[in-house]
């Protein structure tokens, strides 16, 4: 027989609905659940558990908490600047707070662009004029040839004699 314990497990488990517990649980359970008043009270509670879950009520927020919501950057400045992260790392890397590091700032986006620019250029165009098998094209045509008379001796004298 299943103990009130294990049948609570089970609850938390498969939930409220008997019907969809494993056949040999089910049994022990229904079989817990006619001789013992404490699981039929835990089944009940699963059951109202489930349903606010499968359903959950609507609840609108109150005018009282909206305005309260919308008064905290009131209550709490946050005191920083309207500068962009960017003028504002400027800033910390030179240890500086003036027009140069916001000019420097302003001109970052432009200069990280370019050395990206710059950098896929290069790759394209060495891409474009160095041909990594071109040399070794020019080379292995006559050791080809040769390793390819070599390999065809060996074969026929192994098909000829069986040996090597």
């Amino acid at each position: 027989m299943l103990t009130l314990a294990q049948f609570e497990t089970l609850l938390g488990s498969h939930g409220g609905d008997l019907s969809t517990w494993p056949t040999s649980e089910r049994a022990r359970a229904e079989q817990l659940l006619q001789s013992d008043t404490e699981a039929r009270r835990l089944l009940a509670q699963q059951q109202q558990l489930d349903a606010l879950l499968a359903d959950p009520p609507c609840v609108e927020p109150s005018a009282e908490l909206r305005r309260a919501v919308a008064e905290v950057p009131l209550r709490h400045p946050q005191g920083r600047s309207r500068r962009s992260v960017l003028a504002r790392l400027v800033e910390w890397l030179t240890g500086e707070r003036d027009e140069v590091a916001a000019q420097w700032a302003s001109k970052l986006p432009h200069v990280a662009l370019a050395a990206a620019a710059f950098s896929i250029g290069v790759g394209v165009l060495s891409g474009l004029t160095l041909d990594p098998y071109e040399a070794d094209l020019a080379l292995d045509d006559s050791a080809l040839q040769a390793e390819g008379d070599e390999l065809s001796a060996l074969a026929l004298a192994e098909d000829l004699d069986g040996s090597w």
